[in-house]
């Protein structure tokens, strides 16, 4: 408010400012200094409120950091647990290539290409197929084989182990999933 040298009347210094008496009430006028200082208290104020809101932005990156690796844990989590489901150590781009050399075996050596034909093909619990696991100093080799294919080449081959594997490779009634290669 800025005072009329006529308005007022009576006029008091004090810590730098002054104050006068105008129209019943004091109206207090500070120095320059006290401006200053309250500008420089304010500017502080400015400054370490803009301080706690950076470490508030740095903890709230940390806590997205630590929910994106929860998130890239639980679907690691998931990936192995559907591995387990398996119930073999086999990856899902073998349990893949597995699916398509039973599908093409099916079709090509017992003329099933549809669900309906291989039921009536295999028994009631199934198992038509037999996984084979044979580990080994530098790894493990996985091999799927058709079970039927394996009793036929057995019957066509007589005691000639050299036959059998000849048999087994025209029958195509062995499939390695897994290699050291």
């Amino acid at each position: 408010m800025v005072v009329k040298n006529t308005d007022w009347k009576r006029r008091m210094t004090y810590q730098g400012g002054y104050s006068s008496y105008l129209d019943g009430k004091f109206h207090d006028y500070q120095g320059l200094d006290n401006c200053m200082n309250e500008i420089r208290d304010l500017v502080e104020g400015v400054f370490c409120y803009a301080e706690r809101l950076e470490k508030e932005n740095e903890d709230l990156k940390d806590l997205h950091w630590e929910n994106d690796l929860l998130k890239k844990m639980k679907a690691d989590r998931d990936l192995m647990e559907a591995d387990y489901y398996r119930g073999f150590p086999i990856t899902e781009s073998e349990q893949k290539a597995i699916r398509e050399w039973e599908d093409k075996h099916w079709t090509e050596q017992h003329n099933a290409p549809d669900t309906k034909s291989r039921l009536s093909k295999m028994g009631a619990s199934g198992g038509n197929f037999h996984y084979r696991f044979t580990p080994t100093s530098i790894g493990t080799v996985g091999t799927i084989c058709c079970t039927a294919c394996q009793n036929k080449a057995r019957r066509n081959s007589g005691e000639n182990r050299d036959r059998y594997a000849e048999l087994i490779k025209e029958y195509d009634a062995e499939f390695t999933f897994q290699d050291l290669s």
